[in-house]
């Protein structure tokens, strides 16, 4: 049942003991806005703690300036179920993002925060704000909304950069064209309350691993182009990552090197997530909505520019060869 931002704080005030749910494969805002959330829950002397279906990548955990605490899958669920009594999401737009928690969810999810346009998971209260760039910006209004109601102050400087590494996160350092006025009048404010910016979008935007060097390297190698060179196409298999050592989650930045060449208007990454399944993170420079794309084939969705979605096949030039019979109806 969708729900007003009232709706949302009072669920809030009403119980004590959340577990914050996130999408496996977290990305920056996903994190960036369950740490905030989590973080602002305990000063106002909640119980809370941050499940995610699977472990979190490395190069994110510094969101957490807090040290909330982060239980991972089924068995961190069965080990925390009997004290944090009340689940909610954050930046989950459909059920089978919660991977193995996905069942879990489905019968216990008591609220859930997004801004997906395109949001399909099953809770009990729904509170879906699809104008805001990201999460972030969601979490932000209602941390000052509880501040309010409670006469407390929230914000720390902590709390104000992992909800600033969120909005950042997801508007690609507050370039894309999700941004809004408002999305940099509310990272002005994270920074007047001692958001580390300069830091966080060093550490989200510039600093790498050699082993995503060398992920990327190898991308750019792989690079093919379609249709008059307006879709690029990526796939790294696992043959091509162990030849390299590198792990998926070093594949992140991938899905974007496509996206900045001239010309392009679709940028797809592939890779094999696991026996029959086929994982793609899509990008545009068009005003075609990848959301709709990915979500054509079942499990998929995100945001109009930047979208992911999974192709059951046993055969990668099978996957491939259905992604771009769709894609190409997206192309001008």
């Amino acid at each position: 049942m969708s729900k007003s931002l009232n709706d949302v704080i009072s669920l809030l005030l009403d119980n004590d003991n959340f577990a914050i749910g996130i999408h496996a494969n977290a990305d920056g805002d996903c994190f960036g806005s369950a740490c905030g959330l989590c973080s602002a829950l305990k000063k106002l002397g909640k119980n809370a703690c941050i499940l995610s279906p699977m472990p979190l990548p490395k190069r994110l955990l510094f969101l957490n300036y807090n040290n909330d605490d982060i239980f991972i899958g089924t068995s961190g669920y069965e080990s925390i179920k009997d004290k944090y009594t009340t689940l909610i999401t954050v930046d989950v737009a459909s059920d089978h993002l919660l991977d193995s928690l996905s069942e879990v969810y489905k019968q216990n999810n008591l609220l859930a925060i997004d801004h997906h346009s395109e949001n399909t998971i099953t809770a009990k209260n729904v509170y879906v704000q699809s104008e805001a760039s990201a999460a972030g910006e969601v979490i932000y209004k209602i941390i000052c909304i509880l501040e309010e109601n409670c006469g407390k102050t929230l914000f720390d400087s902590s709390i104000a950069s992992s909800v600033f590494g969120a909005i950042s996160s997801d508007t690609g350092c507050f370039k894309y064209s999700n941004v809004s006025p408002l999305t940099h009048i509310i990272a002005s404010e994270l920074i007047k309350l001692g958001a580390f910016s300069a830091d966080i979008n060093y550490r989200l935007f510039d600093l790498k691993t050699p082993a995503q060097i060398a992920a990327e390297r190898l991308a750019y190698q792989k690079l093919e182009f379609f249709f008059d060179g307006r879709l690029s196409f990526i796939y790294l298999s696992d043959e091509d990552l162990n030849e390299i050592c590198a792990a998926p989650s070093d594949t992140e930045t991938v899905s974007q090197l496509g996206r900045g060449i001239e010309g392009v208007q679709i940028a797809a990454f592939m890779r094999k997530k696991e026996e029959g399944v086929y994982k793609f993170s899509v990008r545009s420079n068009n005003e075609a909505d990848m959301s709709k794309l990915c979500a054509s084939f079942g499990v998929g969705g995100g945001h109009k520019k930047a979208a992911g979605c999974s192709i059951f096949t046993h055969c990668a030039d099978t996957a491939k060869e259905m992604f771009l019979d769709k894609a190409k109806d997206y192309l001008e």
